[in-house]
C-alpha cells in the first residue's frame, strides 16, 4: 500500500474513533451550569476541533500542516496566497497568528486557505 494511501487509512480510523467517542451532551453554556457541564462542554469542544482537522486533512490528503511544499504546486497562486497558503501549512501558523501578521481580517485569511488549497491541490494532481 502506498505512503499516502495508509495515510488515508490512518485518518480514517482516527476520524471514526474520535466519532465513536465524542461526548453526548450540550453544545452550549447558559445559566446554572455544574462544572461536569462545563468539563464535558470544554471535551466536546476539543474533540470536534479534533475531528475537523482530520477530515481536512483526509479529504485534502497530500498536504499536511509542517510540511514542505513542493514550489510548483503554487504556481497558480498569487504572491499574496503563497504567502499565506506558506505560513499556514509549511509554518504551522494559525488564522490569527497570520491575520495578525498580514494585517488581514481572520475570516479572510481562513477564506484564502481554503480556496488557495483547492487550487494546490488541482495543481499538484490529487483533487
Amino acid at each position: 500500500m502506498s505512503k499516502s494511501l495508509q495515510l488515508r487509512a490512518n485518518y480514517k480510523a482516527h476520524i471514526h474513533e474520535l466519532e465513536t467517542i465524542l461526548p453526548n451532551g450540550t453544545d452550549s453554556l447558559s445559566g446554572d451550569v455544574e462544572d461536569k457541564d462545563i468539563i464535558n462542554y470544554l471535551h466536546k469542544r476539543r474533540v470536534q476541533y479534533r475531528l475537523t482537522n482530520l477530515r481536512t486533512a483526509y479529504n485534502f490528503l497530500g498536504i499536511r500542516r509542517g510540511e514542505k511544499i513542493p514550489r510548483e504546486w503554487l504556481e497558480g497562486l498569487t504572491e499574496k496566497e503563497q504567502q499565506i497558503f506558506l505560513e499556514y501549512f509549511e509554518n504551522r501558523r494559525g488564522y490569527t497568528e497570520i491575520a495578525s501578521l498580514m494585517e488581514l481580517e481572520q475570516k479572510e485569511i481562513k477564506k484564502i486557505v481554503r480556496s488557495s488549497l483547492q487550487q494546490v491541490m488541482k495543481q499538484a494532481g490529487r483533487e
